[in-house]
C-alpha cells in the first residue's frame, strides 16, 4: 500500500487511496457518489479485500451490519470515521 503518515489522518483520503489499490481504479476516477457494485463493478470478494484493508489501515473492526451497509464510498467514510472516533475517545 503506497500510504504514509498518520494512520488516522485524514480518513476521507485514505479510504479513497485504498478503494483505488484495492478496487484497481484509476483515483482520478473515484468519487464518494459511487455505488460500489453498481458504477464501480465491486465484487463480493473485491469489497470484502476493501473492509479488510481499511480494518487493517485504521486498527479498527467492523460490525457486519455497519460494513454492509456502506455501499456508497461516502458511506464508507462515514463509517470509518465513525470508527475512527470511536476509537480516539476510547
Amino acid at each position: 500500500m503506497v500510504l504514509s503518515g498518520d494512520k488516522n489522518g485524514d480518513v476521507r483520503s485514505v479510504v479513497m487511496t485504498i478503494a483505488s489499490e484495492v478496487l484497481e481504479i484509476d483515483p482520478g476516477e473515484l468519487r464518494e457518489d459511487q455505488h460500489l457494485e453498481d458504477d464501480l463493478g465491486t465484487t463480493s470478494v473485491m469489497r470484502l479485500d476493501f473492509l479488510v484493508s481499511l480494518e487493517r489501515w485504521f486498527g479498527i473492526e467492523f460490525d457486519a451490519g455497519d460494513a454492509e451497509k456502506a455501499m456508497r464510498l461516502s458511506e464508507v467514510i462515514a463509517v470509518v470515521q465513525q470508527y475512527v472516533d470511536r476509537k480516539r475517545s476510547s
